[in-house]
């Protein structure tokens, strides 16, 4: 009897530690596809799986602070999941990638695609205006982006200061602020955003100087 109280003692704290609750993603890829990676934000594997019917399905620790990367060798960009609830589905084609069953990572992929969008119509507007020499329009550009992204992005921060949403869109708009508002926002981020390699780089280089 008290061998197998020391073993549920174990198990309990083991459970605590490491959250005491999984996540399963599973999904449906493209025919061809034949194994698909889960990799960690570093882009070390974690799990691997055999495709079977199109697909495949993993178990990970669940959290909102800590992302993987569905990968598959084909597409060169890996599709971002915050295990945020017990159960994801994600349907991959060659054309686009949806999400069901996790609000955290909806809010990613939709902040994602919207920062992309804009940088790319702005892109093809800034190649313009610099073909025709004309300079000045092209920082009054370039300014009126940075602004728009500082407007989209800082309620989506403040709303997930302590989830990896916070992350990204901390990211975007972090050299968008001065020194004075974006070390405020930082301080007020939890370990999340603080510890995200990107954000403490650029936080390093405006407080070591």
């Amino acid at each position: 009897m008290k061998k197998y109280l020391i073993l549920v003692a174990v198990l309990v704290l083991a459970a605590a530690c490491s959250g005491g609750e999984d996540c399963t993603i599973k999904g449906t890829v493209p025919d061809d596809v034949k194994t698909v990676l889960l990799i960690d934000r570093s882009e070390h594997v974690l799990d691997s799986s055999f495709v079977s019917n199109g697909e495949f399905r993993f178990v990970c620790d669940r959290s909102v602070e800590e992302p993987v990367a569905i990968k598959i060798n084909r597409y060169n960009e890996p599709v971002i999941i915050i295990p945020d609830s017990k159960e994801i589905n994600v349907k991959i084609n060659a054309k686009d990638v949806s999400i069901k069953g996790s609000k955290l990572s909806k809010e990613h992929a939709a902040l994602e695609k919207w920062a992309v969008n804009l940088y790319m119509t702005t892109s093809n507007q800034l190649e313009k205006l610099f073909e025709a020499g004309d300079t000045d329009a092209a920082d009054a550009l370039v300014d009126s982006r940075d602004a728009e992204i500082v407007k989209h992005c800082k309620p989506i921060f403040k709303a997930h200061k302590a989830d990896y949403v916070g992350v990204l869109a901390m990211v975007l708009m972090q050299n968008k602020l001065d020194k004075k508002e974006f070390i405020k926002l930082y301080d007020s981020a939890g370990d999340c955003v603080k510890n995200d390699f990107r954000v403490s780089v650029y936080h390093d280089s405006l407080t070591s100087k």
